[in-house]
């Protein structure tokens, strides 16, 4: 818990040097605690891509507030009091004008309304942001009506490159959904209201990504555990309680091998701390791919793990693996979940109020990475969490129990997956058998009662290929195993069950794409390395197809998580990503058509092709 408060101290925004101050802090932590760690730094300049994540802008924030000057007097928010008041890579200025509210945040708002020299208020933060800039605005101004604290300042970025920011110079903040409410009232009541803003920030000419890790263990075989590192001042729980649990983790993790009180892992496993997405791309890229690939069997990642029930609503909740990619990770680490509530409520009773759940595959953080390049990767969280992204992510949220918990989790996951080797027990198997056949029956039973017996049986049918890889992954580890014959049977008798393909032509009919029938067949090939975001497809379009996309993504779910399956379809065929996408998530029409959409701009754009 200390080096989870010191931690929020830091204003780590990759680019900054709050950030680069995080990492050294960490790295001279871990020194301290006995474990040699390393630190490399990555230049980033709003320039450099690395895979496929654009780098940020070199960019440090000292001041910043917001005030309304009409038709009343009055503070709102001060960077000191709250460090997300500034958005993330805003210009500086200080601009007093009239308030203007945009609702949706598109163009055709902006030419409709005249908002030269006013500052916009607006619930979508990176268009609204450009357009107001083009369209004249003296400045822009922030919120987030969904969130369910009225007084939290919302953390959002403008995501200015730098070729942007010599066209983008208003000075842009973020306020409270009770700041808003005030300024939208006065707004509907017919009054006239004016605002001040004032920023100090400064652009740089570069910058470094730090990128902090430390391993135990030997061997040319590696399990990974990440947490980043970034984020807002305080950001205690997104992400400084996972930066803290990986840390102590290892901590305690290195003294019970050092100690001889358990066996030294029988491959390496290695923490890694770095900003979300960018600094792991950094790293994979200097690393290699392919090297990747190679050395890399399963990552952990740990993003928001002490949030505490009561007082955030969260629920400890585990991701799988993507279907494509399911693996006995998931095994694993549910078994390491159930045995350490067990033990955690025998000792610590307060801990029988911890929700938890397993879940499936859900996008948004580092995790994504991996699973991209088909190595197995799941995500921790305790999700929901009412403070999400503001202000008010403070320590005294956390609970020091669920930080034990995860640490505990997730070392004891990759000590177990690291020494599978050594296991001689053949019910091992047979769990494997059980928990492969329950995750089926999750599934069938799931869209049983969702949709009903037809498709529930198209699942039976379709799903049992995908959970074989079970089996592959375990004939790897143990390939000198007397069990390698058995657990090869067992694999092609699971694959077996898959035979209904030719039905699956009716079910794809019944989810509407009987118009997209030219494409269901064509292989997809996928040309780019790394994750998919909607921005890689934002940042190659025009404005007008721009705004087409955005409108038919308004009322559509798991999107995320689609653009992530697509990095592991290579050379599969579009109906079966869907079908893929069909099994694990409820897909209503217009998501399917934004899904086709996107694929087909994604191949106009040469990030993929359909074969």
């Amino acid at each position: 818990m200390k080096l989870l408060g010191s931690i929020t101290n830091f204003h780590r925004i990759p680019g900054s040097q709050g950030i680069i101050d995080a990492a050294k802090h960490l790295y001279e932590w871990l020194k301290r605690s006995g474990i040699d760690p390393e630190i490399r730094f990555y230049r980033v300049d709003g320039e450099t891509t690395y895979l496929t994540i654009d780098s940020s802008v070199p960019w440090d924030v000292y001041d910043g507030e917001v005030r309304i000057t009409s038709p009343r007097e009055e503070l709102l928010h001060r960077f000191i009091d709250s460090p997300t008041v500034v958005m993330t890579y805003s210009p500086p200025g200080e601009v007093e004008a009239e308030v203007i509210h945009i609702k949706r945040g598109f163009r055709e708002e902006f030419e409709k309304t005249s908002v030269k020299d006013k500052i916009v208020l607006s619930p979508e933060p990176y268009f609204s942001y450009r357009y107001a800039s083009i369209y004249g605005a003296a400045g822009f101004m922030y919120y987030n009506p969904s969130t369910q604290i009225d007084d939290g300042v919302p953390y959002a970025s403008v995501r200015l490159s730098k070729s942007e920011t010599e066209i983008h110079r208003i000075p842009a903040v973020s306020v409270s959904k009770r700041s808003a409410k005030k300024i939208i009232d006065l707004l509907e009541k017919g009054e006239r209201v004016k605002a001040l803003i004032r920023v100090k920030t400064v652009f740089k000419q570069s910058a470094e990504i730090p990128v902090v890790s430390a391993s135990v263990g030997d061997g040319d075989k590696e399990i990974w555990l990440t947490a980043h590192l970034c984020h807002p001042s305080p950001g205690a729980n997104d992400n400084a309680s996972g930066v803290a649990a990986l840390a102590e983790g290892l901590r305690i993790y290195k003294q019970l091998i050092d100690k001889g009180l358990i066996e030294s892992p029988g491959k390496k496993i290695r923490a890694v701390w770095t900003a979300e997405y960018l600094g792991y791309s950094a790293y994979i890229q200097d690393l290699g791919v392919e090297e990747l690939r190679k050395r890399v069997l399963f990552n952990i990642n740990l993003d928001m793990v002490g949030g505490d029930t009561l007082e955030t609503g969260s629920i400890l909740t585990l991701h799988r693996t993507p279907l494509p990619n399911f693996s006995i990770l998931n095994l694993v680490v549910e078994e390491a979940l159930e045995n350490s509530l067990r033990g955690l409520r025998r000792s610590v009773p307060s801990i029988s109020s911890l929700v938890h759940s397993v879940e499936p595959y859900g996008a948004g953080s580092d995790h994504d990475i991996f699973n991209s390049f088909s190595i197995p990767s799941i995500m921790i969280i305790t999700w929901p969490d009412r403070y999400y992204h503001t202000d008010l992510d403070k320590p005294e949220n956390i609970n020091p129990t669920t930080l034990r918990l995860v640490s505990s989790i997730a070392y004891s996951s990759a000590h177990y997956i690291s020494r599978i080797s050594e296991e001689k027990d053949p019910r091992l198997i047979d769990f494997i058998d059980s928990y492969v056949e329950k995750v089926h029956r999750e599934y069938i039973t799931r869209r049983f009662f969702d949709k009903g017996y037809e498709e529930a049986e198209i699942i039976r049918c379709a799903q049992p290929r995908y959970l074989a890889r079970v089996y592959r992954e375990l004939r790897e580890l143990l390939r000198d195993s007397n069990y390698a014959g058995i657990i090869e049977a067992r694999e092609e008798a699971f694959t077996k069950k898959s035979v209904c393909e030719k039905d699956l032509g009716h079910y794809l009919d019944k989810l509407g794409l009987d118009r997209y029938r030219d494409l269901l067949n064509k292989k997809i090939e996928i040309k780019y390395t790394g994750v998919l975001l909607l921005r890689n497809i934002y940042k190659r379009l025009d404005p007008e197809r721009t705004e087409d996309l955005r409108k038919k993504l308004e009322n559509t779910r798991n999107i995320g998580e689609a653009l992530n399956y697509l990095s592991l379809m290579n050379q599969r065929t579009l109906s079966e990503y869907l079908l893929l996408l069909s099994i694990e998530y409820e897909l209503d029409r217009n998501t399917i058509d934004a899904l086709i959409s996107i694929v087909k701009i994604a191949s106009e754009l040469g990030l993929l092709a359909l074969e």
